[in-house]
């Protein structure tokens, strides 16, 4: 059911990006709601925005059968059919509502690909099947009918969506013609200043005071462990780099086994079950362990001797590691950042980090389940913000240009909608952003 939901939030996210006011009659049922200057917007008109706003905040688990919560999207749907409303006048006062045949074209194979897109994540979704090809062809064509079905209970067809990709598209061109004599630039004072707010907002969130019992190193490792970015580095971190190297793999397996038969054990002794005569001893695993890294003994003897002989530990990653990571950046440049409380690396990895003692100096073999490795410690890492690399210099100027775009485009159109005429009718009182304002306002008071 998740996906599908996903599926219909992505075509209503692909309706609600251009809004289209479809001419319709009066009812009962489909009652006036308010004016733009003069032109007519009906229940009809707002309902799908209000529809998908209700759909993705309960989807975020927000409680939105709140009759208070329902007011607020009823608000902000209609200040959104609004704010369409002002630049379809605009985009009509200025000739930008026509398309050349390419350009139309263009459109019909991109909602095209939409629809396909969608349905094919409802046939996932009832069947499990990733492939069409793999599902009969008679279900298949059962399955593509319930999906267009259910979309269309929904309220959404392909020309629907077909015709509001076209408002989309003419909402970009308006908003073209207001920045085309704009001159908008970021400086680098702005791109510095943007990376220090963003910084210290990583590092409120390192030293919170609610760390559950976690040291802000052990935080930055959580974060960092299941994927997310921080832009501040806490105190107790190293830089290091390593060459991985592939042992014999039934001697690997040998260990990795005995090692852990041998920690089951000890974990079985400090409750008290006791082993069994058969136990395996440190010395069979330490013997184990020597074998793995006597299978590569003749390349560590080469890299011992190619140190001697000058080359950096960067060449000889380069020659002899079969980590990839290594050789990538950030990690080619700075090494890895390892931490005691690392979760994203092997724990025999990282006590290997920490038994070096001084920068510079490089480890004794290390085994994990990946390999034998040779750990060179580079360097403590200073507490305070991530050095700000040129990627991240480019990826935070497009950020903050496209801010300044929106700023501008946005009070462009704020200005429109102060300068035109907005009647709401009756049943519209409900829907009104400014009653629902001055309600909060007198409340708060």
């Amino acid at each position: 059911m998740m996906m599908k939901r996903l599926a219909a939030l992505i075509l209503t996210l692909c309706m609600l990006l251009g809004c289209t006011a479809i001419a319709c009659a009066e009812s009962a049922d489909n009652p006036l709601l308010f004016t733009v200057n003069g032109r007519e917007y009906f229940l009809s008109d707002v309902q799908p925005i209000y529809d998908y706003y209700i759909e993705m905040y309960s989807y975020y688990g927000y409680d939105m059968t709140s009759a208070e919560n329902q007011r607020i999207i009823r608000a902000f749907s209609t200040q959104e059919m609004v704010w369409e409303a002002v630049i379809s006048v605009y985009a009509a006062e200025n000739g930008l509502e026509s398309f050349t045949d390419e350009e139309l074209n263009q459109l019909v194979t991109d909602n095209d690909a939409l629809w396909e897109e969608a349905i094919a994540n409802y046939i996932y979704e009832e069947t499990g099947v990733e492939e069409p090809a793999d599902i009969a062809e008679d279900e298949l064509a059962i399955l593509r009918e319930n999906a267009i079905a259910y979309y269309q209970a929904g309220g959404y067809t392909k020309e629907s969506t077909l015709e509001n990709a076209k408002a989309n598209a003419i909402n970009q061109r308006v908003k073209a013609a207001v920045l085309a004599d704009e001159d908008i630039t970021v400086t680098d004072e702005d791109i510095e200043a943007y990376h220090a707010s963003i910084a210290e907002e990583d590092r409120s969130l390192l030293y919170d005071e609610d760390g559950y019992g976690m040291s802000p190193a052990e935080i930055y490792s959580m974060y960092t462990y299941f994927g997310y970015e921080l832009n501040y580095i806490p105190a107790g971190f190293r830089s290091v780099k390593h060459i991985l190297l592939d042992p014999d793999e039934e001697a690997l397996n040998n260990y990795l086994t005995l090692a852990a038969t041998w920690e089951e054990q000890a974990e079985a002794t400090e409750t008290g079950e006791g082993t069994d005569e058969n136990a395996v001893t440190f010395e069979q695993v330490e013997t184990a362990r020597q074998a793995v890294i006597d299978s590569v003994r003749e390349t560590l003897d080469a890299i011992d001797a190619a140190l001697d002989e000058g080359k950096s530990f960067d060449e000889l990653i380069a020659l002899y590691g079969t980590d990839s990571g290594m050789t990538v950046e950030p990690a080619l440049s700075q090494g890895y950042l390892v931490s005691e409380g690392s979760l994203e690396y092997d724990s025999t990895f990282v006590q290997g980090v920490f038994g070096i003692e001084h920068p510079g100096e490089i480890s004794d073999p290390v085994v994990t389940s990946f390999g034998v490795h040779l750990i060179l410690y580079v360097d403590d890492i200073a507490e305070g913000p991530t050095p700000l690399t040129d990627a991240m210099r480019e990826d935070y100027r497009e950020t903050l240009l496209a801010d300044k775009e929106d700023e501008i485009y946005s009070a462009m159109v704020e200005h429109w909608i102060s300068q035109a005429e907005i009647v709401y009718t009756d049943a519209g009182q409900d829907w009104n952003m400014e009653i629902l304002m001055d309600e909060e306002e007198t409340t708060a008071e």
